[in-house]
Formats: C-alpha cells, structure tokens, sequence
C-alpha cells in the first residue's frame, strides 16, 4: 500500500506521455485500437486516485468513446455511468458540458434514462443552462421526431426570450 503513494507520479507522468501519442487516435473508427490501453491506464488512475480529479475524468471519457467507437455499447454506457457518479461525488470536472452532451446522446435510446437526465436538469438552479441544452442536444441526437423540432425550439426560445416570438404586431422585434 505505501509504494502506491510512493509511485504515484509514475502512473501520472506516465499517462500524460500515453496520452500525447494516443490522442490523435480519439477519432470515430481509430479509438477502439486503443481501448485496452485507455483501460489499463485509467484503472491505474484510479487506483492511484491521484489529486488531478479532471485528468481522471478525462480518461474515463476517452475510455467511453472508445468502448462505443469499439461497438461495445454496454460497457461504455457502465463507462460513463463511472464518469457521472465520479463527478457528482467529488464535483464537476471542466469538461461538464461534453458530458451532459455525451449522456443525452448515449442514452437516446433509453427512455427512462432521458427522463432522469431531464429530472436533473428541472431540478435545483440551473447555473450551467442545461434545460436549453438539453433540448438542443436531444434535437442533435434525433431524439426529437423531425416533426416536433419547430415546436421544440419555439418553446425554447419562449423561455429564453419571450418576446423574440410574440405575436402582437406592436412589439417589435
């Protein structure tokens, strides 16, 4: 146990090096070369559970697209679910957004999952504006039938600039 901390900044310096060669692999149709390496070098990371908590989570994601890039969608779903409980225990890493994104995206054939992801976002105070996200990522990711698109976006836009749809001719736009 005590050599863990003593070589810690090993696994990290040692990632940081991995991950400038393996970084122009992270492409649809390349990653899932790389999938064995980015599992190994994550679960170090973990395992060391190193200061740098984004450097982590960035792993962990690249892991997840390369697990799907490798047609292996359940584990990259378990993947990604890692990555969303990690940072709800220990805080929002830098690339939030991204993962917001991801999991919308992910999960665009999972009804309850949408539902729940959509919960999160009704609920608390919205400091990051993912209920406009949400919408737009959902219309990204096909979610929304082509047919409601318009209806979605009107009711968007209602939300964030009211006016911007009125339709008394007296207010101008």
């Amino acid at each position: 146990m005590e050599n863990k901390q003593k070589y810690q900044f090993l696994i990290y310096n040692a990632s940081i090096k991995t991950w400038h060669i393996v970084r122009s692999l992270m492409r649809p149709g390349w990653s899932r070369h790389i999938t064995e390496l980015l599992e190994k070098i994550s679960n170090l990371l973990e395992e060391a559970d190193d200061s740098d908590f984004n450097w982590r989570c960035r792993y962990l994601s690249a892991l997840c697209k390369s697990l799907t890039d490798s047609e292996k969608k359940p584990e990259a779903l378990k993947c990604l679910d890692k990555l969303v409980d990690l940072t709800k225990k220990k805080g929002d890493c830098n690339f939030q957004e991204v993962l917001f994104r991801t999991r919308i995206h992910m999960y665009r054939d999972n009804n309850g999952m949408l539902a729940n992801i959509k919960k999160e976002t009704e609920t608390g105070e919205d400091v990051n504006a993912f209920k406009s996200l949400y919408v737009i990522q959902t219309i990204n990711s096909e979610v929304v039938p082509a047919a409601q698109i318009e209806k979605e976006l009107q009711l968007l836009m209602s939300t964030i600039a009211p006016m911007s749809i009125s339709d008394d001719p007296s207010v101008q736009a």
